[in-house]
């Protein structure tokens, strides 16, 4: 399935700040080590299409987290003092391009094995059906901030939540459907949390409950993705809620 029609973890919360040019970058000092990361833009996405973008890179179960700069044409950071070996970096990258009148952010997520002063140098998603990216749309409420990022290929599982009013029940829906004279749906699931089920500062992030869509529709053929996100109270009242599609 193709893409097509394309208008013109608490670490998340602070990926909304703006990439920062910079100038070059700096020099390691004696006995340093470092990693320097560089993703290069192009037309589909170009340097004003960027909110924001950041790294990080896991192993042995730590954690290290950098902001990426905007330089010219060029995302780009340098992790300092970062742990050798074989590990897993992600880049996720907050851009203004919109789909369906919706922000994107878009993934790529990488098993390698790191060496001291080593670079990498990716170049940015040519399209939105580039396969060596993933990516999501992203959902804002305006009057509370709930916000939502949900990945749009079924091998995808991604979705976050932040900004979750309290004392809401959350149902969040993804669903593949065929439309050949009408619905079917070849795909799908329902996430579901009746209690607390945010960190402390009122956020979700899942890369589990979704992982069965890709097996679910094998190769069969759908044309649109449906999300549906709802929150819901006592007494059936209801909070902010999201509906999205893409065929």
């Amino acid at each position: 399935m193709k893409f097509r029609k394309i208008s013109a973890v608490s670490a998340v919360l602070i990926l909304l700040c703006a990439c920062k040019k910079d100038g070059a970058l700096s020099t390691p000092s004696p006995g340093e080590k470092e990693f320097q990361i560089a993703v290069k833009l192009n037309n589909y996405m170009a340097p004003v299409a960027i909110d924001s973008a950041i790294a990080t890179w896991e192993i042995n179960g730590q954690v290290q987290q950098t902001k990426m700069r905007l330089r010219n044409d060029t995302l780009y950071t340098i992790m300092k003092n970062v742990a050798e070996g074989n590990g897993r970096l992600t880049l996720q990258v907050f851009a203004k391009m919109q789909l369906h009148q919706q922000k994107l952010q878009w993934e790529r997520r990488v098993d390698l094995t790191l060496k001291n002063n080593e670079s990498v140098r990716w170049s940015s998603p040519t399209n939105l059906d580039d396969p060596a990216w993933l990516p999501r749309v992203i959902l804002t409420d305006q009057g509370s901030k709930f916000t939502a990022i949900v990945g749009l290929r079924p091998a995808d599982p991604y979705f976050f939540l932040k900004n979750v009013p309290p004392g809401f029940k959350i149902e969040l829906a993804r669903y593949y459907v065929n439309i050949p004279g009408g619905a079917l749906i070849v795909g799908g699931g329902v996430w579901k949390c009746n209690n607390v089920c945010t960190d402390a500062s009122g956020a979700i992030e899942n890369r589990e409950f979704f992982r069965s869509l890709a097996t679910q529709i094998g190769k069969r053929e759908w044309k649109m993705v449906e999300i549906s996100i709802g929150l819901f109270g006592d007494n059936s009242t209801a909070g902010p809620g999201f509906y999205f599609n893409h065929y």
